[in-house]
């Protein structure tokens, strides 16, 4: 069903190397953000959103193929061999031969080179500060599985996804809606109150384990 060289199969295997029923995780936090910045700023920029969302999904959809690409050189796809489809053991396109390490990896390196065209347009619309979002997304993306790194084989694989499909997409979407000095002003302030928000909501949740095995101990 997905060997052979038709255009129609050769697209159909690049599309599924990138899981693409994950790519949800990227699209909902820039919804989420534009939605945020919307709130502040009271207009919606179309461009911005539309660049932001693209380069996102590009993003996300590279790490996905390289994730595969890393996980087959330290062996753990094919030491998983009773996976939970979908959620592990990666789109075993390497392992059952439908690419190979090869192909895989150029096309995840094809895609993150394709987000530069989005990327593009959105340093050009909102400056260069963009580019500190887009480098940290792309260096987590892809230090999240490359070998000798792995972030997630360091207990650093949770971190890494909770900024890549969290922080980042929404704070990214909504500043390049808030585009006024006066929107980002009150989007930093909004930004502020949510973190303390959470940190307050982390250490509350600390306490609460510590006094959870201090009890049961």
């Amino acid at each position: 069903m997905l060997r052979g060289d038709s255009f129609g199969t050769r697209a159909r295997r690049l599309w599924l190397a990138t899981r693409p029923a994950f790519l949800t995780a990227s699209v909902l936090p820039v919804l989420v953000g534009t939605a945020w910045g919307y709130l502040i700023a009271g207009e919606l920029h179309a461009l911005s959103f539309t660049l932001a969302l693209l380069a996102t999904v590009l993003v996300h959809a590279a790490s996905n193929v390289l994730n595969d690409v890393g996980d087959d050189i330290g062996g753990t796809d094919n030491a998983n061999e009773e996976r939970i489809f979908p959620y592990t053991g990666g789109s075993r396109f390497i392992q059952n031969g439908v690419m190979s390490a090869r192909e895989m990896k150029s096309w995840g390196v094809t895609l993150l080179l394709l987000a530069r065209v989005p990327g593009a347009g959105l340093l050009w619309l909102h400056g260069p500060q963009v580019l500190i979002f887009g480098a940290v997304g792309i260096a987590l993306g892809v230090l999240y599985s490359v070998p000798k790194v792995q972030l997630s084989a360091h207990g650093l694989g949770e971190t890494a996804v909770a900024l890549a499909f969290g922080v980042l997409p929404v704070v990214g979407a909504a500043r390049s809606i808030c585009d006024v000095s006066e929107d980002r002003a009150r989007l930093t302030r909004a930004i502020e109150t949510t973190l303390k928000l959470h940190l307050s909501g982390c250490f509350l949740l600390v306490i609460a384990a510590l006094v959870t095995r201090f009890v049961s101990s």
